[in-house]
């Protein structure tokens, strides 16, 4: 297969011309895969197995986030965060 790609400097005309190449190659086998109903299938199973172990070790770092023993600077930020909460709930219980 011959392609052909022009510009100023030879050594990106030649990468242009194999990354044309490559694509004119692979392009009829990835309308067969994309039409296939057991690889779309594949693909929704490998990403939801991506986002259960995203969400298992996201857990796993809360929980050790946790176990650990608190920081002066996150002790401050947990008690911003709770008074906010009580300011905000009193604030909309007055306008009740």
């Amino acid at each position: 297969m011959l392609c052909e790609a022009e510009s100023k400097s030879w050594r990106y005309a030649r990468t242009k011309a194999v990354k044309l190449a490559l694509n004119m190659q692979a392009t009829p086998f990835r309308k067969e895969m994309l039409s296939n109903p057991d690889y779309q299938t594949h693909v929704l199973t490998r990403e939801e197995e991506k986002i259960a172990k995203r969400k298992v070790e996201t857990e796993a770092r809360d929980a050790a986030k946790e176990a650990r023993p608190m920081s002066a600077k996150r002790r401050f930020l947990e008690n911003k965060k709770k008074l906010i909460y009580m300011f905000r709930k009193k604030i909309k219980d007055l306008s009740l």
